[in-house]
């Protein structure tokens, strides 16, 4: 007579780190909406990436904005160089938020953009304190320079002493995560030259503001 056990308690199937499934992961079985918990380099990818965007945004304002405290010929120049830097800064996100969405779904063993990321510091408890640092430090940028212009000509002179002492800090964290991803993307380097020269010319206007 044949056991009826084994079908009233049928064995419980397989399961692995992704959720249930066969296989290294039950990568074909079911999986929660935030990837695998035990690897979360997506999370990482997506995080510097928004990053590289708050970069991207406090930079094109620290040019672009008006009244700007830049010498007038540098701040064409450096208007006129943006674009391909913006671009740049545009594709580097690209291709973090693809690195994400293949970490979710395919959970790759090898990734070279991610042992790159990993030696850089730009992954786990250290991204995070960077993400930290990085927007404790552009937030009070972002709110300078995007006050209106009524504002900004009513504060006058305290306002642009506020904008040039937190654009120092502002300057060496941006120049931490764009020196770190050098070797990661190309035309990084463009981005972080561009950066340098706007810097150079907040310090001189830093300067000249001492001087009166």
């Amino acid at each position: 007579m044949a056991n009826k056990s084994k079908f009233l308690n049928p064995p419980l199937p397989a399961t692995g780190r992704g959720g249930q499934g066969t296989g290294r992961g039950g990568r074909r079985g079911t999986q929660h909406d935030d990837g695998d918990p035990e690897d979360p380099s997506w999370q990482d990818f997506e995080r510097l990436a928004k990053m590289l965007g708050r970069v991207r945004e406090t930079l094109e304002k620290l040019i672009n904005s008006t009244p700007s405290v830049l010498d007038h010929a540098l701040r064409e120049e450096f208007i006129r160089t943006w674009p391909r830097a913006a671009n740049n800064l545009a594709r580097a996100i690209q291709r973090l938020h693809e690195e994400a969405i293949r970490h979710r779904t395919q959970f790759p063993e090898k990734s070279r953009l991610r042992g790159q990321l990993q030696r850089a510091g730009l992954s786990g408890d250290m991204l995070r304190m960077k993400e930290a640092s990085l927007n404790f430090y552009l937030n009070p940028v972002d709110e300078i320079v995007t006050e209106p212009l009524t504002q900004k000509e009513s504060i006058g002179e305290r306002a642009i002493a506020k904008l040039l002492t937190w654009t120092k800090p502002a300057f060496k964290v941006m120049n931490s995560i764009l020196g770190s991803l050098l070797k990661a993307f190309p035309g990084m380097e463009v981005v972080k030259e561009l950066k340098e020269h706007v810097e150079a010319g907040y310090e001189i206007a830093g300067a000249k503001q001492e001087d009166r």
